[in-house]
């Protein structure tokens, strides 16, 4: 029997969705000298995202795995997982680096085409689509959801290895975001079926308090300013440092899935949130588009209050993403490979059986 599909996992995905974006804006500030980045308010704001957005698409990926994987088999799901996400990076890797190029005359740190065809070296946010290939083929392998000695102890040593990784990174594919897979290992050794048996049993006021015990821990996290965020380089770090980060990053996933659980169960409040995260893919692909392009604007209007840049860039950033997945849904090859290998489209909707038991509902799952 399908089961029934769990909104909590699209608000989840949703959320980090807005903190990915808000991130971005911020560190554009950053980088135009509109913001300190000594400013407390905005390191702890920069400390609490990058804390909170990666592990959170990682765990939910995980949890989305082993219906998919399952369902497919192993040889099958990784042949056309990595078709697909070739496909993306290629298509993006161009089209962003083309933007790049041609709006350097207007930025602080040039971009040339050699920089472009560099794909060893991912331009900016699409580091994540190398990493996300990397990483599902060592969750295939160790399939941590299922029993047996081999699994377990490839569970311990995968684990380890991330948790080693923890703010260190190499400038090319495939060596950035070690320290989010140990996210998504527990995210598919723990399953979408177990998570949401064990939700749907737990009333609405016990979920709220795990999820404000999480935040706060979260945010105490976020406050140290010494603390090691999984993917920005900490050339200072210490076992203690990791050790917080850690805690922080473990106390948002509590925090949020539980705030998703609870506003699932308000079918009123979570609508536009969780259409968000079912179209995850398509907003963190193209948000950097759009928000790069609104602070350029706003700049040359003469408009550099904090409070707009932010407000609009997030606005930009989550609204015209989602209004180029419209507006190109005839021909969707930015999102998807051509009609000739429309077979691998299947295999991105990571989101478990759909309730009625038919074809999945639209979106291509987490970046």
């Amino acid at each position: 029997m399908p089961l029934n599909r769990d909104t909590s996992l699209d608000l989840a995905r949703g959320l980090a969705m807005m903190a990915v974006v808000l991130s971005h804006v911020l560190r554009g500030l950053f980088a135009a000298g509109l913001v300190d980045p000594g400013l407390a308010w905005a390191g702890w704001l920069d400390r609490g995202l990058y804390l909170m957005h990666s592990p959170l698409f990682a765990v939910v990926t995980g949890l989305l795995l082993a219906h998919s994987v399952d369902r497919d088999g192993d040889a099958a799901y990784l042949r056309r997982r990595l078709v697909l996400v070739g496909w993306l990076y290629l298509v993006w890797a161009l089209l962003q680096g083309a933007a790049e190029v041609l709006t350097s005359p207007i930025k602080n740190v040039p971009v040339t085409w050699g920089d472009v065809f560099a794909l060893w070296r991912p331009l900016g946010h699409l580091w994540f689509l190398p990493w996300l290939a990397l990483a599902t083929l060592v969750v295939v392998l160790i399939a941590p959801w299922r029993p047996g000695p081999f699994h377990a102890v490839a569970l311990v040593v995968g684990s380890s290895v991330s948790l080693a990784a923890w703010g260190w990174e190499l400038d090319f594919a495939v060596a950035r975001g070690w320290a989010l897979i140990v996210f998504f290992l527990a995210g598919a050794a723990l399953t979408s079926r177990r998570f949401t048996a064990s939700t749907t049993r737990l009333p609405p006021w016990s979920v709220a308090l795990v999820g404000l015990a999480g935040l706060g821990v979260w945010v105490v996290a976020a406050s140290v300013p010494w603390v090691t965020t999984p993917t920005i380089v900490d050339g200072g770090r210490t076992p203690a440092s990791v050790a917080l980060g850690a805690g922080g990053s473990l106390g948002a996933l509590i925090g949020v899935l539980a705030v998703s659980v609870v506003v699932a169960r308000q079918p009123s409040l979570s609508g536009w949130l969780a259409t968000l995260g079912r179209l995850s893919l398509q907003v963190y692909l193209a948000h950097i588009l759009f928000t790069a392009g609104t602070r350029i604007v706003l700049v040359r209007l003469g408009i550099v209050d904090v409070g707009v840049h932010l407000t609009v860039g997030v606005a930009a950033g989550v609204v015209g993403p989602l209004l180029l997945e419209r507006a190109t849904r005839p021909v969707p090859w930015l999102f998807a490979p051509p009609s000739g290998w429309r077979h691998v489209e299947r295999v991105w909707d990571d989101r478990g059986p759909p309730a009625s038991g038919g074809r999945p509902r639209e979106g291509r799952g987490t970046p």
